[in-house]
């Protein structure tokens, strides 16, 4: 399957190599950024992600499998089995230390938008929750 939409990256193994189709972008390491051609990171790329559905201008971004934690019924996380190399606890301590520094900014960065968790089950409680076919159906 190809694939011919944007494809954007702030990964230093990138920077200053010219790839067609690739947008670069600074790595902005805390935070959101607000300017085109920079991107925060906040040490996982689900908050990249949302930070540049907020560049690109969406209105209403729904996350959708922002579980952060470990399944404790069946040992996985981010849908991988128990053999990869799963996330320690940390890591979604980090990640959620990191969502509560942009959450506190968001408003005030981007008035007017709406992040919903699509993730009734996550341990994420910053921004509204609702199931995935519901916000999927109304957004």
């Amino acid at each position: 399957m190809d694939y011919d939409g944007l494809v954007v990256t702030n990964h230093r193994k990138c920077k200053g190599i010219a790839i067609c189709g690739v947008k670069q972008m600074k790595k902005l390491s805390v935070g959101y950024s607000t300017k085109d051609g920079m991107l925060g990171w906040n040490s996982n790329s689900g908050a990249a992600a949302l930070n540049l559905a907020l560049l690109f201008g969406a209105k209403v971004v729904v996350l959708l499998g922002f579980d952060m934690k470990i399944s404790l019924e069946d040992g996985t996380a981010n849908w991988h089995p128990n053999e990869c190399a799963l996330p320690k606890e940390s890591s979604y301590k980090k990640f959620m230390n990191a969502f509560e520094r942009i959450h506190s900014s968001l408003k005030s960065d981007f008035p007017g938008v709406k992040v919903i968790n699509a993730n009734l089950d996550s341990a994420m409680n910053l921004f509204p929750k609702m199931g995935r076919e519901v916000a999927l159906s109304c957004y």
